[in-house]
């Protein structure tokens, strides 16, 4: 049984590696990547800075990992801050306009983040089943957004899975603390009707602490 284990878990690990080296960016850096990208033609920037200390953020929205922008602007509301990086071009905007996390650096993003205590990124990821992985730093904030989708019925990965998110320089983690959370919804979430429920879940939760907090967020 112990070797049957270390055989599965040699796999895994092989598995997960595989799926990480499997892309590999065009771009390591948003200077590179506007050097030959046009915004507004191939990218759009959204940002609505509302003066909170949360911000909601979309790094590889519009047509880089679908739905995500979306899923952002309604847990965003009017209450939170939102930054969405999305791609427009017809064909290959995974392919030409995905900056990993722990590289992705556009300025407007670093400069709101900045100025936030809670950033939570939103991502997506491959998968018919309806899964939601958490990962980042902010251990707190992740572990109380585990369980309040747990208790409401979702499959939650929040340990032992391939989207950690816990590089210091993982956008998420770069915001007053130094520690964020990052989402990452398997395709078969973001195009269901349980999306709206999570989208429901996490935003009321981040409405409570913004309450309990005694911030004026406005």
């Amino acid at each position: 049984m112990n070797r049957q284990y270390k055989l599965f878990n040699l796999c895994r690990y092989l598995a997960i590696n595989i799926l990480r080296n499997s892309h590999k960016d065009k771009y390591t850096s948003f200077k590179s990547l506007s050097n030959h990208e046009r915004e507004e033609i191939d990218f759009r920037i959204i940002l609505k800075n509302r003066n909170a200390t949360t911000t909601l953020i979309a790094p590889h929205g519009g047509k880089i990992e679908s739905m995500t922008s979306q899923i952002a602007t309604a847990i965003a509301g009017q209450e939170f801050n939102l930054y969405c990086f999305e791609g427009i071009k017809i064909h290959n905007n995974y392919k030409d306009l995905h900056i990993t996390s722990h590289h992705f650096d556009e300025p407007k993003c670093i400069q709101i983040i900045s100025h936030s205590r809670y950033v939570i990124a939103i991502h997506g990821c491959s998968g018919d089943n309806k899964i939601v992985y958490v990962g980042g730093l902010d251990k707190t904030l992740r572990q109380n957004l585990a369980a309040k989708l747990k208790e409401c019925g979702f499959n939650v990965k929040d340990s032992g899975h391939s989207f950690p998110g816990e590089e210091e320089t993982n956008i998420c983690n770069r915001g007053i603390t130094g520690a964020g959370v990052q989402f990452e919804l398997s395709k078969g979430l973001r195009y269901s009707l349980m999306i709206n429920e999570f989208i429901e879940v996490v935003r009321v939760y981040l409405l409570n602490q913004k309450r309990d907090s005694g911030v004026a967020n406005k």
